[in-house]
């Protein structure tokens, strides 16, 4: 007997929510079936440690459950929850103050994990390292305009920050990624 699960499909993004809240088993299903993947990956690129991206994702979407009543249906779903993991990610960065080391991290799980990984694995591991000794507001904006293909208004509306603020952070994040891969050139 093979089991197969039929989508089923509600009116709107909105509707799936407050189902999926109401206790629908098939709507939670569909619901993180939609959400999980991506959000994960984006709290990854941001946390860089698989455990803290699953923490926050697990965060994220207590909030989303606790607080579905304030998803009005203008944007997406997915773009309103991953607001919540970028901005989870964010309070979490700034709470713990963490300073980045290299992360010691299995390859093949990330590989596996994470369809948007390069295939040169050498060159993404060094991206993630030079992405991560940036500070959190750096880190948030380049990721979110490189990974994600925001733009600067995007980015603007979702840190609530103006679009200067934010050509700033990108600008100086730049900057200093180009100083970093310029110190490792210079060290071979």
């Amino acid at each position: 007997m093979s089991l197969y699960l039929k989508k089923r499909r509600w009116e709107n993004d909105k509707e799936l929510l407050a189902t999926a809240v109401g206790g629908n088993s098939l709507a939670t299903t569909e619901l993180l079936q939609m959400l999980s993947n991506d959000a994960i990956a984006l709290a990854w690129r941001l946390m860089g440690t698989m455990s803290d991206a699953e923490d926050v994702v697990q965060e994220s979407y207590l909030k989303l459950w606790k607080n579905y009543l304030h998803f009005q249906g203008e944007a997406k779903l997915k773009t309103y929850f991953y607001t919540i993991v970028q901005r989870q990610c964010f309070d979490q960065l700034k709470k713990n103050h963490k300073q980045w080391s290299q992360v010691d991290i299995d390859l093949d799980t990330i590989v596996s994990e994470v369809s948007l990984i390069d295939s040169k694995i050498e060159e993404t591991n060094k991206m993630k390292s030079a992405i991560h000794i940036l500070p959190p507001k750096q880190r948030i904006a380049i990721v979110m305009w490189a990974y994600y293909d925001n733009t600067s208004e995007e980015i603007a509306t979702k840190l609530e920050m103006n679009k200067n603020a934010v050509d700033q952070l990108l600008f100086r994040a730049k900057a200093n990624l180009k100083k970093y891969f310029e110190s490792e050139q210079n060290e071979r």
